[in-house]
């Protein structure tokens, strides 16, 4: 889990999606959710594990974990955004739990009143409030899953210029004596080429092609 550090993911590239529910359950030992869509990064474990959530008689399938962004504002109206690591995905479990097990394994701390219990760091940085749920040992965070920015549309100021030369010569010659098929076909083919090249019948095979394609030298001229 990472609050606002070098470990967490960069948040200029999220948006914030949704306001949802957690519950902070000290029973808990890993965060869960019962929502696929809520991870930015999932993978998928090979073989299912098995949990069992309090209140749950039956053992509950554990498909993958994943990575949940977080954004929160807290009772005192400060704000955090809280990256969730090794979050399971339990999709029959009754709601999305939040594990202070967890936070506190890796080195922050818990304030607990009557009311109110906050997560803290280790630089005494409170990131997390969640209010106390009535006659359960439970309290309830609010926080909006922060979802991929989706990529803008990207319109291209370039201008294609066509090039005016229509020279059937000038092209062949450009080209690498081209086969005057492949010049052609070469308005189609190529954007920024004239929308036609005429090719004049009367033009005779240039020099360079009838030099450079022989494939025999000429014969000898006849002594007789």
């Amino acid at each position: 889990m990472s609050i606002n550090s070098n470990e967490s993911i960069s948040v200029s590239c999220y948006i914030e999606g949704e306001l949802t529910d957690w519950m902070m359950d000290t029973g808990c030992s890993q965060h869960v959710t019962p929502f696929k869509e809520d991870f930015a990064y999932y993978w998928k474990f090979p073989k299912p594990g098995q949990a069992k959530l309090a209140g749950d008689v039956e053992e509950l399938k554990i498909i993958g974990f994943g990575i949940v962004p977080l954004s929160h504002t807290m009772i005192d109206g400060k704000h955090s955004n809280v990256t969730l690591k090794q979050v399971l995905w339990i999709p029959k479990a009754i709601g999305r739990f939040f594990s202070p097990n967890v936070a506190m394994e890796m080195g922050c701390s818990a304030s607990l009143t009557y009311e109110t219990m906050s997560m803290i760091t280790a630089n005494k940085t409170t990131y997390l409030t969640g209010t106390r749920i009535t006659n359960k040992q439970l309290y309830h965070i609010a926080a909006r899953i922060l979802k991929k920015e989706p990529p803008k549309a990207q319109i291209s100021s370039a201008v294609v210029t066509i090039n005016p030369l229509n020279d059937y010569t000038l092209w062949h010659r450009r080209l690498g004596h081209a086969h005057q098929r492949v010049i052609r076909n070469l308005p189609k083919a190529v954007i920024g080429t004239p929308t036609s090249i005429p090719y004049d019948k009367s033009n005779r095979i240039c020099d360079g092609c009838e030099k450079g394609k022989s494939k025999r030298p000429p014969l000898p001229p006849a002594k007789s």
